[in-house]
Parts: C-alpha cells; structure tokens; sequence
C-alpha cells in the first residue's frame, strides 16, 4: 500500500485552477521533474458512474497503472463512513497526454470523471493535490520549488493555505 507521508513543505492554494495551457504546463512542468515527481493519483468514489470521456481517460491510462487500492483518505480530502478506489500510475508522457485531454483541473470531479488528480514526490508527499468539488487546488512546495515553479509558470498565483 502507498503510505503517503507528510513533510515541513509549505502548502499553497492555487487562486484560480489551471486550464488548458496553463494545465499543460504545469503538467509538463511536472514531467521535467519525473525523478522528483514520478507518480499521479486520481480517485473514483464507490458507486460513481463515469461518463463515457471518464471512462475513456481511465481505459488510456491502464498501461501506466502501477496499483489501486480502497480508502477513505486521499491528500486533500478524508471520507466519513465510505471508501473510495484511489489509483496510482506513472508519470509518463503518454499519461500526461491523457491527461491533458481533460483540459481543466478542476474538471477532475466526479461522478464524470476520476477526480482529485494528485501528483507526488518521490518520497510520496504529494506536489499537486486537488479537491475539485470543494475548489481547492493546492501545490505543496519548498522555498526552492515555489521559486522554481512560479519562473517557469509565470502565470501561477499562489496564497499560503491555512486550512490544510
């Protein structure tokens, strides 16, 4: 099983979730960084019927799947009294391109579509955690990498999350 460990990087709320480029970039970004970032999860809640493109994005991603497990905790979100399939692939780019397809983070919710794309360190803390229902996009990053982030997605504005 993934143990998801928790570490002293700051968490940052994004002010407005990525779309289209901007996604694609901070995918790619992220991709540039497999050694540091080599996996992603996303998320289907028992009894969620995925729409057909939810379906298509799971069924393009099975041959990066590494292992699925049941639980009622992903980063970002802890379920009371239900359990939910929590996927882990590889980062690759063929992943990324499926990814990319959803063009929107915060359309990563569901029922539609696998939700809560998470993106994490090689130490299993995760980099990019999402809660698309509850309009939460956060980064969770060092001094180091917000710089780094934030020079190569000019875009990104970032606020200190207080609530995780």
């Amino acid at each position: 099983m993934y143990d998801l460990p928790m570490d002293r990087r700051s968490w940052l709320r994004m002010t407005k979730a990525p779309e289209d480029a901007q996604l694609d970039a901070l995918l790619d970004h992220a991709l540039a960084r497999k050694a540091h970032y080599p996996t992603f999860l996303l998320v289907q809640r028992a009894g969620a019927a995925l729409s057909p493109a939810g379906k298509e994005l799971l069924t393009a991603l099975e041959e990066f799947l590494i292992t699925s497990v049941e639980s009622d905790r992903w980063p970002g979100t802890q379920l009371s009294g239900e359990k939910a399939r929590v996927m882990f692939f590889h980062l690759e780019r063929g992943a990324v391109n499926q990814l990319k397809h959803v063009g929107k983070l915060a359309a990563f919710v569901g029922p539609q579509m696998p939700e809560d794309l998470c993106i994490l360190a090689a130490d299993k803390t995760p980099w990019l955690a999402s809660a698309a229902r509850d309009g939460r996009f956060l980064l969770h990053l060092t001094d180091d990498e917000r710089k780094a982030a934030q020079k190569a997605l000019p875009w990104l504005q970032l606020e200190d999350d207080h609530q995780t």
